[in-house]
């Protein structure tokens, strides 16, 4: 529906689930006539379900062994009825995009970020989907994958207590490495 604005969603995944989840708030208005609905191709992926233990997670390159994430992106749509049921005017606000992990704590990686933040830094975070065969022939999954050319540090909170395994919950504010780009950059590959 061409009248449909995400106004925010959040892509989220952790070993407590073996799914990832992603949920979106939307906002709509009605349209008169004109609408077409795009055709979706036969050869189409149609992932089945993205799983938590399939998703790798770089910090400028090195792996980082994830105990949960959650990326979130705030459009911050402001609706306007002006003499309508139905929103008049929806207008973007200045958009947000948040990226929050959790880790255990086996370094002082970001111990040392929260004393002496770094410049900006690059990761990738990549997930791949089951399709069951419903992609291009010869492949049975849909790898999808984040990239985010410009992460700012925000903090790490420790978690735990002396008797369990110590985490860090690290959190980054997602910026655009460029005025022509966005924040993230998403790619789909189907593989075998």
């Amino acid at each position: 529906h061409l009248g449909l604005r995400p106004t925010s969603g959040a892509l989220s995944g952790g070993a407590d689930s073996p799914s990832l989840r992603l949920s979106l708030q939307l906002e709509g208005r009605e349209e008169q006539g004109g609408v077409a609905v795009p055709a979706l191709s036969p050869t189409a992926p149609r992932p089945t379900e993205f799983l938590f233990k399939d998703v790798v997670f770089t910090v400028a390159g090195e792996p980082v062994e994830l105990r949960s994430f959650e990326v979130r992106v705030n459009n911050r749509l402001e609706v306007a009825h002006n003499n309508s049921y139905w929103p008049s005017l929806i207008t973007a606000g200045v958009r947000e995009v948040e990226f929050q992990f959790a880790v255990y704590k086996t370094s002082d990686l970001f111990d040392l970020m929260r004393r002496t933040p770094p410049d900006d830094l690059s990761a990738q975070l990549t997930f791949k989907g089951a399709h069951d065969g419903t992609g291009p022939a010869g492949t049975n999954y849909t790898v999808a994958t984040l990239q985010f050319d410009r992460l700012g540090f925000q903090d790490a909170d420790e978690t735990g207590s002396l008797d369990e395994l110590v985490g860090q919950s690290v959190e980054m504010i997602v910026l655009k490495p460029s005025t022509a780009a966005d924040e993230i950059q998403a790619t789909f590959t189907a593989v075998a």
